[in-house]
């Protein structure tokens, strides 16, 4: 449901889903913060995008992949914060094929 609303540009509709998942105890997984960091993307919520790019390690324990760092990259990229892009897509370390799909 959070990817779905994401996708359907109801970006808040899906934060609040999130929120709702984490009180009744439910643990997310890596698909459900693309879906997060999605909704973030394309409603303009990039300082949000970033705050749970960040916990998703330190708070939820999960261990980020191209595909977040990509959502992230493009997040900054939209909203002109080409600096900020340019430094995490040099961070990046994955392989040739995922870092295709960043520049390409």
């Amino acid at each position: 449901m959070i990817v779905g609303a994401a996708k359907y540009g109801q970006g808040n509709l899906s934060l609040d889903l999130f929120q709702e998942m984490l009180e009744r105890g439910i643990k997310p997984n890596d698909v459900t913060f693309l879906g997060i960091l999605h909704a973030c993307n394309h409603s303009g919520l990039v300082d949000i995008g970033l705050e749970y790019l960040n916990s998703m390690y330190t708070k939820h324990g999960i261990v980020l992949d191209a595909k977040h760092y990509i959502c992230t990259v493009d997040m900054l990229g939209r909203t002109g914060r080409l600096d900020e892009a340019h430094q995490l897509a040099k961070t990046i370390r994955t392989e040739a094929k995922e870092v295709a799909l960043l520049w390409g």
